[in-house]
């Protein structure tokens, strides 16, 4: 009987997937995962086989996907990733937000909008568990500018101090920093520390958390990367809360 692992490993290569970010999906450490998958260390939890397993099902008999590692590792796939471009839907920050003191909350464009399949978490079958984000304001300064476009992947996973999607009770939606006080429930941060913060968020709802930043030409200076990426894991920060 095959063990748990032959498949794990199956699925994650078949679809592009690294082990990076299936320790994202389970909240496992990444060297972890990736010892457990080449059998040097044994879980002290078995179940977390299952929960690797259930975390790939999306992912079980498909194959077909434009690969994130795959791109990496070839040349070859790597032009092909990034020449083949996806629509997915499309969120901008209100301009209104420019001008008051209010947090610029996201409205849904008209239009999808279209990124390199290779920023896609299982390439482009899965462009419908994807949005992007184009930012207005400085709430989230240094590390997203104004016009900087975010790509987020959907999920029910809530990484701590991930930069996440989520909606308030009233249906208005947000990109900010997921944090858990020491002592606290969890809270909505802006990454400026002058920006909106929220500090209770029941009732609200997590979307999806951000997996590339692709940089606005206009705020890159000469030399300097256009794009944060790590391969489909979550985008994290520390942030005092």
């Amino acid at each position: 009987m095959d063990h748990p692992r032959d498949e794990i490993t199956k699925v994650l290569d078949a679809n592009g997937l690294t082990k990076s970010w299936l320790a994202g999906q389970i909240g496992e450490d990444r060297q972890n995962v990736i010892n457990w998958l080449k059998g040097k260390y044994h879980p002290l939890d078995p179940a977390v086989w299952d929960r690797m397993l259930e975390k790939l099902a999306p992912f079980r008999g498909t194959g077909e996907a434009t690969s994130n590692a795959k791109i990496l590792r070839e040349p070859k796939r790597l032009i092909e990733g990034f020449r083949q471009r996806v629509a997915i839907r499309s969120w901008s920050g209100a301009m209104a937000a420019m001008f008051s003191d209010d947090d610029a909350e996201l409205i849904q464009d008209e239009a999808n909008y279209e990124i390199p399949a290779a920023f896609l978490v299982g390439g482009f079958h899965n462009a419908d568990h994807h949005d992007i984000i184009r930012i207005v304001g400085d709430s989230m300064l240094p590390v997203v500018e104004h016009n900087d476009r975010v790509v987020v992947f959907r999920t029910e996973e809530l990484p701590k101090n991930a930069i996440v999607f989520a909606s308030d009770s009233e249906g208005r939606h947000f990109l900010k920093v997921l944090v858990k006080p020491s002592t606290g429930r969890f809270q909505l941060r802006s990454i400026n520390p002058d920006g909106k913060h929220f500090e209770d968020i029941e009732g609200w709802k997590i979307h999806g958390y951000a997996v590339a930043i692709l940089k606005d030409r206009r705020n890159v200076p000469p030399l300097s990367p256009s794009v944060v990426w790590e391969e489909g894991s979550p985008l994290t920060l520390n942030i005092s809360a």
